[in-house]
């Protein structure tokens, strides 16, 4: 087995991309409307003039940071960032409610 690509990948430069994206999504996807589709299409001009790999590596941490970010706006402001959260939130409400009240 050949490691070249996973190797090319950990390169501190990539290491460095994934972190500022993971906090600039967190950001992005903390405030409440804004979504992790909407993250990548205002970050993606910043990709344009990177190697493929990275621009990639940058890309997948912006994604995953905006959706870790959704969480604090429909946990702590109890609005859904986007909408697969507001079932969830709906029925995480009737829940306790019938909790409370026993």
């Amino acid at each position: 087995m050949e490691f070249s690509h996973f190797l090319s990948a950990m390169t501190p430069f990539n290491i460095a991309l994934a972190l500022f994206g993971v906090v600039a999504g967190t950001v992005i996807g903390s405030i409440p409307g804004l979504t992790a589709t909407m993250a990548l299409a205002v970050l993606v001009p910043i990709t344009f003039s990177m190697d493929p790999a990275s621009a990639l590596i940058l890309l997948g941490a912006i994604y995953t940071g905006a959706i870790y970010g959704g969480a604090y706006a429909a946990i702590l402001l109890n609005t859904p960032a986007h909408h697969q959260l507001l079932q969830l939130l709906l029925m995480v409400t009737l829940w306790l409610n019938e909790v409370m009240v026993i």
